[in-house]
């Protein structure tokens, strides 16, 4: 029941984002639920007319759906080089196979790679020639992402020069790093891909917690326990200050317990999120703990998840800035370096940030894990 309603989810989404860019072929249920490959092979051909991308990415022969006919091994290799294109897009590997997807099985999976692949055709933001060669040349995901954050130092869970002065701790934290996907993409645009999906809310998450599991039982109807505790666990791994936003009390879960406790819970949540991203997300705390909406709430915990596990790219030198002739400094999370100086020389003399301040998030000192991606 939990995995056909995710499935169901799953093909709505491939719908939205899909549809509206071709008549043909019409995306319905019954092919939805088992994509064939010729099926599969018309979107690509329908969304590269509409988008005009990839365009340029398969050969003539690749672009010709009588070639793959009688050879599976054929079809193997055209999806292989399809899912390449869409893991380096979206920084990082998607949980799906082409073997599988020849076969006809985890449909699931196939539509969540659709989904990643008609929002990446309608991402204006991307350098859609340069991730094009990128591929062809046989590159990987980090490669792409490192020239695109302009960064020189990036290598995946690696140790700089400086970690022989980290803690013990710091070392357990670069050994779990090196278990999970690094994720190299701005923030926003990891914003940007989250969404209401049951399935992408809990891969993203499982990644990071093991408890409590998200099941999809729980996640299709989250009680408020289950949330509760997955903000704290979530904030824990990320070694977020979850003081900044909740008090002592409120984060043992044996004292929201109260309607009111729970529903101030949730928008001081909601405040965080929204005031750190200076957007709305719509959600409303009467609606969670009601159990209603829980498409919004899976979207509230995948914002959330992405927000406090993001590392940000290391900042080009005082030099590297007067080399390149630029004077513009990148913002931190909302909190440019003027505002952070201001809040710093403030609480020197003070003791205390101003009132208006109180409630601002401020990212923990502590190691960052690797960063959750969609």
């Amino acid at each position: 029941m939990a995995n056909s309603l995710a499935l169901e989810n799953a093909i709505n989404e491939t719908r939205n984002v899909l549809q509206p860019l071709f008549s043909k072929p019409k995306l319905t249920t019954k092919l939805l639920t088992k994509p064939p490959f010729r099926f599969i092979h018309d979107i690509i051909s329908a969304t590269i007319k509409s988008t005009d991308f990839p365009n340029g990415y398969f050969t003539p022969d690749e672009m010709d759906s009588s070639n793959f006919k009688d050879s599976k091994t054929v079809k193997i290799s055209f999806l292989n080089k399809f899912i390449h294109l869409v893991n380096v897009a979206n920084g990082f590997a998607l949980d799906v196979n082409s073997t599988k997807i020849v076969a006809g099985l985890e449909p699931l999976h196939t539509n969540i790679l659709l989904v990643k692949f008609g929002r990446t055709a309608q991402d204006n933001k991307i350098d859609r020639e340069s991730l094009i060669r990128h591929c062809l040349n046989g590159l990987g995901i980090e490669e792409f992402w490192e020239k695109k954050v302009g960064s020189k130092t990036i290598v995946n869970a690696s140790v700089s020069k400086n970690d022989h002065e980290a803690t013990a701790e710091n070392e357990t934290n670069h050994e779990v790093d090196q278990n999970r996907e690094s994720d190299h993409r701005p923030l926003s645009t990891k914003i940007d891909a989250c969404n209401k999906d049951l399935t992408q809310t809990k891969l993203m998450i499982s990644r990071l917690v093991a408890k409590p599991k998200c099941s999809d039982k729980l996640l299709s109807k989250p009680p408020f326990r289950f949330i509760h505790d997955l903000i704290m666990a979530i904030g824990h791994e990320a070694h977020f200050d979850l003081g900044r936003i909740f008090s002592e009390d409120e984060m043992e879960s044996s004292n929201v317990k109260e309607k009111q406790a729970k529903l101030q819970f949730l928008e001081k949540l909601i405040k965080f999120l929204e005031s750190e991203l200076s957007m709305s997300i719509n959600v409303k705390p009467i609606k969670i703990v009601s159990g209603q909406e829980p498409e919004l709430t899976c979207y509230m915990l995948q914002i959330f998840t992405v927000l406090v596990t993001h590392k940000p790219s290391p900042r080009p030198s005082a030099s590297a800035d007067q080399e390149e002739g630029s004077s513009s400094k990148v913002p931190f999370h909302g909190r440019d370096e003027s505002t952070a100086q201001l809040e710093s020389q403030e609480m020197q003399k003070n003791g205390t940030p101003s009132e208006s301040k109180v409630n601002e998030y401020h990212f923990s000192s502590k190691p960052t894990p690797t960063e959750i991606s969609m």
